[in-house]
Formats: structure tokens, C-alpha cells, sequence
């Protein structure tokens, strides 16, 4: 099966390849989940990793430039952290973390350009194992995600026929390597799908946050 788009390596953000220690911020307001977020950090990053950790989006430092990669708190305060979102630099990973494995609130932190997100409910090694996948450009997909993303797209009339298909298995709850199986091709040609349809969901950061405030 030969797939119309895939993730290449230029449209990755430049953060965690430059020298020297990574640079981190960790937004987080639950002390116990802001300890495990700094381990997932430090161990899925393979490199030294300074994090600069902060309990509210608005005490993050005026000043952005610097960080590499960004886990930001979507449940805290939703306007707030896609504001953050959006003041992160294009070379920084930008990853949302939330309780809730919800559309309504993970859709608005896809249009906002984020690269993946992490369930605060899951396990340790399943945060690692996520935040690894979104850095090598496979983030998940959730099937409620999944599902509001082609509905999205088709009323747009901008969906190749293979992406209905691998979001449209996706959003039966298929996994990728179910979906990868029923459509013969890799996990990371899925993986790779799905990177992209989250470049291709980004909106304006001033028409995310009209339609949520």
C-alpha cells in the first residue's frame, strides 16, 4: 500500500539536536505527576536534559527560545496552556499532557500545533514509551480523536483515500499494528500518517482560541 505523505526528518523540530544538555519545560500542577513527568522526560530523552519545571502556564518564562522540548499541562487551564502552546518556538517538541483521553480537549491542543500528547493516567513505562514514539515522529492517536480528525477532513473534501482508511481503522480502535495488518503496510508507515495529520490539523493559534474562550 503506498501512502500519500509521510513525516520526513526536515519537518521535525531542530530541539534535542543541538549540543550540550536539552533543555526542558515541564508544566505540571500536581506535585506526584510532576515528579514522574520529569523521569519520563529524562529517560526517553537520550542525552542530559536540564528541566525547568513549573506548576501553572503562567509562570513559564517570558522567554522561550531556549527549550528543546515542552510538556504542558492541558487540564490546568486550557486557554492558558494553548497560549503557551502557541508561544513555543517551531524548533521545540511540544507535547500536552492531560488526565482525560478526550476529543473535545485534545483536538484544540492538535490545532495548536502540538506533537503528541501523553495519558497522565498510564503507566511509567508506557509515558517513556509514548513520549519515544512521538520523538521519532509516531505519535498516538486516540479512536475518539481518530474518528473527530476524518470527519474533519471529509467534510473539508481533503482526504486521500488511504488516510479514510487508516484513520477510519484507527477510530474503530484498532491498534496500528492491527491497522498496519489489515491495510499491508508497516507500523511505520501508520505511524508516520499520523505524525503528518497532526501538521495538517494546525490552525491559526487566534481561531483555536476564538472558538474555545
Amino acid at each position: 500500500m503506498a501512502l500519500p505523505f509521510a513525516m520526513s526528518k526536515d519537518s521535525a523540530p531542530a530541539g534535542l539536536n543541538g549540543p550540550g544538555a536539552a533543555q526542558a519545560l515541564l508544566v505540571e500542577g500536581s506535585a506526584v505527576a510532576r515528579s514522574i513527568l520529569n523521569r519520563v522526560l529524562c529517560t526517553a530523552v537520550h542525552r542530559r536534559i536540564a528541566v525547568h519545571a513549573v506548576t501553572t502556564p503562567q509562570e513559564a518564562p517570558p522567554l522561550l527560545q531556549g527549550f528543546d522540548i515542552a510538556l504542558i499541562d492541558i487540564d490546568l487551564d486550557d486557554v492558558a496552556a494553548l497560549e503557551l502552546i502557541a508561544r513555543l518556538p517551531s524548533s521545540c517538541w511540544r507535547v500536552a499532557t492531560t488526565l482525560y483521553d478526550e476529543e473535545e480537549r485534545l483536538l484544540p491542543a492538535l490545532q495548536m500545533g502540538v506533537h503528541g500528547y501523553l495519558l497522565k493516567q498510564d503507566r511509567y513505562e508506557r509515558q517513556v514509551e509514548g513520549l519515544q514514539r512521538i520523538l521519532r515522529g509516531g505519535p498516538d492517536l486516540s479512536p475518539a480523536l481518530a474518528r473527530s480528525v476524518l470527519d474533519g477532513l471529509r467534510r473539508a473534501g481533503d482526504v486521500a483515500p488511504e488516510v479514510d482508511q487508516i484513520l477510519g481503522a484507527l477510530g474503530r480502535g484498532l491498534s496500528p499494528k492491527e491497522t498496519a495488518r489489515a491495510l499491508k503496510c508497516s507500523v511505520g508507515d501508520i505511524h508516520s500518517t499520523t505524525a503528518r495529520v497532526y501538521t495538517l490539523m494546525r490552525q491559526p493559534p487566534a481561531t483555536v482560541l476564538a472558538r474555545i474562550s
